[in-house]
């Protein structure tokens, strides 16, 4: 009877575990096949928007983030992407003119002046301007001075003058700002004797201060990507992630034969897209290697020898988009194709503005092309 009592005992148990195993696995299969279903949803509902622009793809134009600016006909034209209202025209003097622009800011510029458009700022600079760049709120004027000088002038938006760099013993590789930020880096190369090494200082425009200065030694800096925790510096040899907060190196991968073409960041990884010299065994041409941003790397590789006959490849928010003459291809890191889309015209190249839209070009032909739910 004792056995009985206990035999009762333990099925009980074996029920109430039952009761509480079962519908926690069938709430952990459901679970599964909910996140399997939306990813699966995810991939197939990403699509692209197509539209002409006014401007030929071998014209003079720029994008804002918000539109373009570009000239023809003699004017000055913005086309405002969200506002039409927003879109103008103006008279201006465009011969040999170039643009440049960003948020709240935006130049028309030539061989020796620069107007801020929408203010009464105009600079005129004795030698020659050599290159300007815009961030949303900044602008940089590279010059060659009348004494063969060269120096980096950085203006807000109304024009104002914040910084003034001179190179004596150095020479400029690069400058730029980050994007939504008050953030600038500049990028020089430093020859001493035989040993070459390149200088990367940051700034806090808002403070007008230097807010870090990184040696790189043994090799030139080909491109620096900030970030919100980052500084990565892109050169002959190595690629180095470097903290922001503390301007310290964490790590450093070997990039020897690569050539830097584009980047993109998700969830806190750096995804790089290089070429493969021709010197490489790798029978891929374009290789997206992501990152972690942290004290280690924990690299991933992919090549992308499928995509091979595609007229550009980009990386966009940890994808690798290869548009082809027919259509588009988007790849995750592993490889898999997350969609194919049709852009409808006979591409010939492509140009990346931002983590979802492109330029496509067709012969002479510009078209905007917005990739949907990426």
């Amino acid at each position: 009877m004792a056995d009985t009592g206990r035999n009762k005992k333990s099925r009980r148990r074996e029920l109430r575990i039952r009761r509480i195993i079962l519908p926690c696995a069938a709430a952990v299969l459901l679970a599964a096949i909910i996140l399997g279903a939306a990813a699966v949803m995810r991939s197939c509902r990403i699509s692209g928007a197509k539209r002409s622009l006014p401007f030929s793809a071998d014209g003079e134009y720029c994008y804002t983030g918000g539109g373009f600016l570009y000239t023809g006909e003699q004017k000055l034209h913005y086309l405002s992407l969200a506002d039409e209202s927003k879109s103008f025209s103006s008279d201006a003097d465009v011969l040999n003119a170039h643009v440049a622009g960003g948020e709240q800011v935006k130049v028309i510029y030539n061989a020796s002046t620069v107007q801020f458009i929408g203010t009464p700022y105009e600079h005129t600079f004795e030698g020659a301007v050599l290159k300007v760049v815009c961030g949303d709120r900044y602008v940089g004027v590279y010059t060659e001075n009348a004494d063969n000088s060269h120096s980096l002038t950085v203006y807000n938006s109304a024009g104002d003058r914040l910084i003034k760099r001179d190179f004596d013993d150095s020479v400029l590789l690069d400058f730029g700002f980050e994007r939504g930020g008050s953030a600038m880096y500049v990028s020089e190369l430093v020859i001493s004797g035989s040993a070459v090494s390149t200088t990367v200082t940051t700034f806090d425009l808002s403070r007008e201060s230097i807010t870090g200065v990184l040696n790189v030694q043994g090799e030139a800096v080909k491109r620096v990507i900030m970030t919100e925790k980052s500084v990565f510096t892109f050169g002959t040899d190595s690629l180095i992630r470097y903290n922001r907060a503390d301007n310290t190196e964490a790590y450093r991968l070997l990039m020897r034969g690569c050539e830097y073409v584009d980047s993109s960041t998700e969830k806190g990884r750096l995804y790089l897209l290089v070429s493969i010299g021709e010197e490489s065994e790798s029978a891929s041409p374009l290789r997206m290697i992501s990152m972690r941003e942290g004290e280690s790397a924990d690299e991933r590789v992919l090549e992308l020898a499928a995509d091979a006959d595609a007229v550009s490849t980009f990386t966009m928010h940890g994808r690798a988009v290869a548009v082809k003459e027919d259509g588009i291809v988007i790849r995750d890191i592993s490889g898999a194709v997350s969609a194919r889309l049709s852009h409808g015209v006979k591409a010939d190249g492509a140009v990346k503005l931002d983590g979802e839209s492109l330029i496509i070009t067709s012969a002479e032909r510009a078209v905007l092309y917005t990739l949907k739910n990426f």
